[in-house]
């Protein structure tokens, strides 16, 4: 092959590599996703100054509830449209089951647009009392408390040891209906018909009891104690004489009178020579 055919190959070769090519046409939204896109980065760099703004302030101020929540919703709502118009506006996006913050009281009243509010169920009681289905019928008659128009008081025995004397009394419920009691009667000497209260009231002794409940013909006693006055100087006891217990129920205003004779006790203040124990079942 002379050097002429070499030259006209070589044109050839060079001709068929220097055909003009045509370009290819973008794709269709090519350049508005990338607009979007640039929007969506310059949003993201104003939030993050936003926030990392906001942080710093609330370091040093207390702001009230749901200011940054509202502010960063203003910033987003502003920004939404990517700056150019061309965009969609952004969404807020909030968690399922949180509503959005409001800056009121979660113990507010929140009113509704789509119906009546709903009335909350009331919490259940921590009652003691009966199941509901057994609430519904009658109430069982409560027992009354024993008073002196139920019991009658009077002395069981009496005797003396270690300068003392000593009275056991008895509450009986002869013909009334049953009543419940407990505790320490109030016991004070008294004299005279006008009953004029003699010495100090009696000081309690013993445990409190238990509650006891009488019915028609059942009774409670109790024991009444008085030292004797010899055992106390006589010009600073000053004793004087009485006639008659006064036993106030427990738990009543009404008192009852049993009479005694020979009682006596100390008359100045600050002596207590008269004790009483608790009611118990006898």
């Amino acid at each position: 092959m002379g050097p002429g055919a070499e030259q006209e190959e070589s044109a050839e070769i060079r001709a068929a590599f220097a055909r003009p090519s045509t370009p290819l046409p973008p794709p269709p939204g090519a350049f508005a996703r990338i607009r979007r896109r640039a929007a969506a980065r310059r949003r993201r760099r104003v939030l993050t100054v936003a926030v990392v703004a906001c942080g710093a302030a609330l370091a040093t101020v207390t702001v009230p509830a749901g200011f940054l929540t509202d502010r960063l919703g203003t910033l987003s709502d502003h920004f939404g449209s990517g700056g150019d118009g061309t965009g969609p506006p952004a969404e807020r996006v909030v968690p399922a089951g949180d509503p959005p913050a409001t800056g009121r009281s979660a113990e507010s009243p929140r009113e509704s647009s789509s119906g009546p509010a709903r009335t909350p169920s009331p919490r259940p009681s921590d009652s003691s009392g009966p199941p509901e289905d057994e609430a519904t019928g009658p109430a069982a008659p409560k027992t009354p408390q024993c008073s002196g128009a139920i019991l009658a008081l009077s002395r069981q025995r009496s005797e003396q040891a270690a300068g003392s004397r000593y009275m056991t009394l008895r509450l009986v419920n002869a013909d009334g209906p049953a009543c419940t009691t407990r505790g320490f009667p109030g016991v004070s000497l008294a004299k005279g018909p006008d009953r004029t209260r003699v010495g100090s009231p009696a000081e309690r002794s013993g445990g409190p009891g238990e509650r006891i409940t009488l019915a028609r013909g059942e009774a409670a006693s109790f024991v009444v104690q008085l030292a004797d006055t010899g055992a106390y100087e006589r010009d600073r006891c000053r004793p004087g004489g009485a006639d008659s217990l006064r036993v106030y129920l427990p738990g009543r205003r009404e008192s009852v009178f049993l009479e005694v004779n020979g009682l006596r006790t100390c008359t100045a203040e600050g002596y207590r020579t008269l004790h009483v124990t608790a009611l118990t079942r006898s």
